[in-house]
């Protein structure tokens, strides 16, 4: 069984590193926009209950299940669980052992396991008596079980299919001593690595000055059956699709010259210290994607650079338009009603729909602004407003794409 093992690891290596991409060309810096009908065959607005034990700040990360909404707000430090329809379960505020100081957080990371339906949360390393643990939380709040967690040697995790893929830290990244030859690890527990995935070639150390968001793990795609990732490695458009097996496919973002940075980018000594002027100086430049979905139908993403217009992109692998959700306007699917609330939620895709939220202010002041005129807010969104105050929960919006998008 160990000599399988590390067969299967070192073919798994060799077929990444001959891995063939999948070029997606994309000129972001033109998506479209248009009513939100043109786009989407259905929308659905699920207010968030509001009650006293349920009231929160903001979306600051989104998980949806077959049945719930997982909501983390890091502004009053908290994890709410809603159902489907927007009615409040329970909620987790504390965790067993975590020192309890004013600024200070519980959570580092929030995931769920789709094959156990478990709420699972790593712990920040500046709590230092819990942070080499993983805690397990049901659906209805309550602590299941700790396991260990190897916090020196990983530095993110997702759940994928009952294994937990984890992100190593390595030079130029968060741990600068460590020296790992592969970018991710599949594992059955936090702590001991079963089969390693993505290998690197050459690792460049960037100092603090050059650095910006690098590849990070996305949400769980699929159900949590396999996982889209993006390209560990600084100012690489590159992104790979995983399940237990290893990488399935491995794709690159093509994007226009003037938002693409010089080839030699990384490797050229004459921008050592410099990078990230550079990029001020070239503001449209993309440095960072993350938040990747991608289904037979349409892929869904956010780019960051410095001009920060119209980065978060629906993307149709059919007519290979791209759509801009900052551009996408209210019509009498939305009952008139914004979608889309640029900040914090990043757009979130689960079984073949997408998932965002609008705040109750937002959603107010488009109400009143609407009022007698052509943009009157209308249908079931009427019923829906009439009750809503600007001091509510937000709303999640569920938007289905068009098949033939």
């Amino acid at each position: 069984m160990k000599i399988f093992t590390t067969f299967l690891c070192l073919l798994t290596s060799a077929l990444v590193q001959a891995q063939t991409y999948a070029k997606l060309r994309i000129d972001v810096g033109n998506a479209n926009g248009g009513p939100v009908s043109a786009i989407f065959k259905d929308v659905k607005f699920i207010p968030l209950e509001t009650t006293r034990e349920s009231l929160f700040g903001r979306i600051e990360h989104l998980i949806v299940t077959g049945d719930n909404f997982i909501v983390y707000d890091n502004t009053t430090n908290q994890v709410l669980i809603f159902t489907k329809q927007g009615k409040y379960v329970s909620k987790i505020n504390d965790l067993p052992g975590a020192k309890h100081t004013q600024g200070l957080g519980f959570f580092e990371k929030v995931l769920f396991d789709y094959a156990h339906n478990e709420i699972i949360v790593i712990p920040p390393s500046y709590q230092e008596a819990i942070r080499n643990k993983i805690f397990h939380f049901n659906l209805a709040g309550k602590l299941v079980k700790t396991e260990p967690f190897n916090n020196t040697l990983y530095w993110d995790a997702e759940l994928l299919n009952g294994y937990y893929l984890l992100k190593k830290a390595k030079p130029g990244n968060i741990k600068e001593s460590q020296d790992q030859q592969y970018d991710y690890s599949l594992a059955t527990d936090g702590v001991t690595s079963k089969k390693d995935i993505l290998k690197h070639d050459t690792l460049f150390y960037l100092p603090p000055e050059d650095r910006l968001n690098g590849g990070d793990l996305t949400l769980n795609h699929d159900k949590g059956k396999s996982f889209v990732i993006a390209s560990s490695e600084y100012y690489d458009n590159a992104f790979y699709k995983i399940d237990t097996s290893g990488v399935t496919d491995a794709y690159r973002f093509i994007f226009p010259a003037s938002m693409t940075v010089p080839a030699d980018f990384m490797r050229d000594k004459h921008f050592d210290g410099r990078r990230q002027d550079f990029l001020k100086d070239h503001p449209r430049m993309v440095y960072s994607i993350q938040n990747i979905y991608i289904n037979e139908h349409w892929l869904s993403f956010k780019f960051y650079n410095y001009d920060r217009k119209d980065s978060y992109i629906l993307y149709s692998l059919k007519t290979g338009m791209p759509y801009s959700f900052e551009r996408i306007l209210p019509d009498p699917l939305s009952y008139n009603l914004p979608i889309f609330d640029n900040w914090p939620l990043i757009p979130v895709a689960y079984d073949q729909k997408i998932y965002t939220s609008v705040s109750s202010l937002n959603l107010t002041l488009a109400y009143k602004n609407g009022l007698n005129s052509s943009r009157a807010v209308n249908g079931e969104g009427l019923t829906m407003m009439k009750k809503m105050t600007r001091q509510q929960n937000p709303a999640i919006i569920e938007l289905t794409p068009k098949d033939n998008l």
